[in-house]
């Protein structure tokens, strides 16, 4: 997804990512400040810098974007 694409959309409460999308470019998300729910599938390779800031799961995203096995 694009750099900035859904920036400030404060209507998006939930996001399922379709098979497909690969990377979130930065800060896709950023200040969707409804966006409570979010669905990623394994195909997601690469998320952002900032890509959740501002959203209620920022927090969330980052744990399970920066997790290490």
């Amino acid at each position: 997804l694009p750099r900035l694409c859904f920036y400030g959309c404060e209507s998006l409460a939930e996001i399922s990512i379709p098979s497909g999308v690969s990377s979130f470019e930065e800060g896709a998300f950023k200040m969707c400040k409804s966006l409570n729910s979010v669905s990623i599938l394994e195909t997601v390779q690469s998320v952002g810098d900032q890509c959740f800031d501002g959203c209620p799961i920022s927090t969330y995203i980052d744990n399970l974007v920066n997790h290490e096995p």
